[in-house]
C-alpha cells in the first residue's frame, strides 16, 4: 500500500474514533488495510509523536465513556476551557440542547465539531443515547 493511502487512512481514522465505537473502527480499519497492512500501519502510528503518560490516558478516553464528571460537563457549558471525555462532550451537548443552544454555539463551548453535536441530538451516536 502506497505511502498517500495509508496517510489517508490515518486522517480518516482520526476522524473516525471521535465519532465511532472501537469495534466499528476496528472492522472499518480492518476493511481499508486487508490482512497484511494492519500491523505495520499500527506500528507507524504509535510512533506519530511523543507519548506520557497523560496524553496516553486522553488519547483513550474515548474508549471509557462510562464516567461523567458533572462539575466539568458544567463548567464547559458556561464557556470554561475544561477536558472532557467523548462521554461527557455527549451530556453537555444533551444538556445544552435542553437549554435551546444552538448547535454553532454548543460546538464553540464544547470544542468539538457541528456535525457530531447533530450526530449525537438525533441518537446516532450509541454511548451518547445513555447519558442524560
Amino acid at each position: 500500500m502506497d505511502e498517500e493511502r495509508l496517510a489517508s487512512i490515518a486522517v480518516e481514522l482520526a476522524r473516525r474514533v471521535r465519532e465511532y465505537d472501537a469495534d466499528d473502527n476496528g472492522q472499518w480499519l480492518a476493511e481499508q488495510l486487508g490482512p497484511d497492512g494492519l500491523w505495520p500501519f499500527v506500528f507507524v502510528q504509535a510512533a506519530v509523536g511523543p507519548v506520557t503518560h497523560d496524553s496516553f490516558r486522553q488519547r483513550l478516553a474515548w474508549t471509557e465513556p462510562s464516567t461523567v464528571d458533572d462539575i466539568a460537563v458544567e463548567r464547559a457549558i458556561r464557556g470554561e476551557q475544561v477536558y472532557l471525555n467523548r462521554i461527557e462532550q455527549a451530556a453537555a451537548v444533551k444538556r445544552l440542547h435542553r437549554r435551546g443552544v444552538s448547535i454553532h454555539e454548543t460546538a464553540r463551548r464544547i470544542g468539538v465539531d457541528r456535525r457530531w453535536i447533530s450526530r449525537v441530538r438525533a441518537g446516532e451516536i450509541k454511548y451518547a443515547r445513555e447519558v442524560a
